[in-house]
């Protein structure tokens, strides 16, 4: 899941996880995966995110990343990654979760650009993107047990957080917790630029922002899915001046031959003012459907699996062998 280390680990039991390996580390947190067992043979391999020990003192942080892991518990979506447990070990708080077999959609593009195998129009724009709105839709309109709603925003859709697995499953994470690691200083400034690229205007300006920010960064994606070239470049403050202002090539202009319909749906999800973008992940994923049936085109997951495979095909035989190798481990 995420990044395979080339690291040593020794396998170590927490709590009532077992640790069996390292495969990522980042500013907020080190990534494990692990397996949970229970009585009679019961097994789970799962991930398991444990947050640096030096963000432990940092009261804003914490409190944010509690809140954020609370909400994020609520999200049961086959499109979002799955949240099984929270915990204190220690000196440090985790995170238990779906175990996805897979890469990020950033590791994709850049994969498929080092190997000259783009990725096609017809997975990115009517594969990928639609099961994105789904768990969109989902979680912007989800409610609590006493029927209030939660009002949860990603706040930090892109590339990054849209997990591909090896068998073609699309999943959202890291739902919510960039709200939390915009509390620590030395995390948020040091991902700044990468955020910056797909902030909305309102995000980007400072102001209270709702769900219809998190479609504004989809309309990004739909537009550099498209068109094959960034929104926004530059510098971050080129890039927060110009993200302020929806300041953008229109698509037109950057790529021609695209159908009309597809260039109709960027302009409006990546309209500057909310009130005219996109009202709900739904409206665009109905909007990406009928234009994959004006072309003609029909993507499935078995595509999506085999390309990946195409990409991976070493990444995912090391992830099936380290499986295997999970599954015969005993805690110490």
């Amino acid at each position: 899941m995420i990044e395979e280390e080339m690291a040593t680990f020794k396998p170590e039991k927490y709590g009532k996880y077992l640790l069996l390996d390292r495969i990522a580390r980042g500013g907020m947190a080190e990534l494990y995966r692990g397996k949970i067992i229970g009585a009679q043979g019961f097994e789970k391999i799962v991930a398991i995110k444990k947050i640096l020990p030096h963000l432990t003192d940092q009261e804003a942080f914490v409190r944010a990343f509690i809140d954020e892991a609370r909400l994020a518990a609520f999200l049961q979506h086959p499109n979002i990654v799955q949240i099984y447990d929270f915990g204190e070990m220690g000196d440090t708080y985790f995170i238990s979760m779906e175990y996805l077999a897979g890469v990020d959609l950033k590791s994709v593009l850049k994969k498929s650009r080092e190997q000259a195998k783009p990725l096609k129009l017809a997975l990115s724009l009517f594969y990928i993107l639609p099961q994105i709105c789904y768990g969109l839709q989902y979680a912007h309109n989800l409610k609590d047990f006493s029927g209030r709603p939660l009002s949860i925003i990603h706040r930090d859709l892109g590339p990054q957080n849209i997990f591909i697995t090896y068998s073609g499953e699309i999943k959202l994470i890291d739902f919510g917790i960039a709200k939390a690691s915009s509390h620590d200083a030395t995390t948020y400034v040091g991902s700044l630029k990468g955020k910056l690229a797909y902030m909305s205007p309102e995000q980007a300006s400072g102001k209270e922002i709702d769900y219809r920010s998190d479609l504004f960064a989809l309309g990004i994606l739909l537009y550099e899915l498209a068109t094959g070239q960034r929104l926004y470049t530059g510098e971050s403050q080129t890039i927060l001046a110009k993200a302020g202002n929806a300041d953008f090539i229109p698509p037109e202009q950057v790529k021609q031959g695209l159908p009309a319909s597809l260039y109709t749906m960027i302009n409006k999800a990546l309209h500057k003012d909310p009130a005219l973008r996109y009202q709900s992940a739904e409206q665009m994923r109905l909007d990406l459907e009928a234009c994959a049936q004006e072309l003609a085109v029909r993507v499935s997951r078995g595509q999506m699996a085999a390309y990946m495979h195409e990409l991976f095909r070493e990444e995912a035989a090391a992830e099936e062998k380290a499986l295997k190798e999970a599954g015969l481990a005993v805690m110490p």
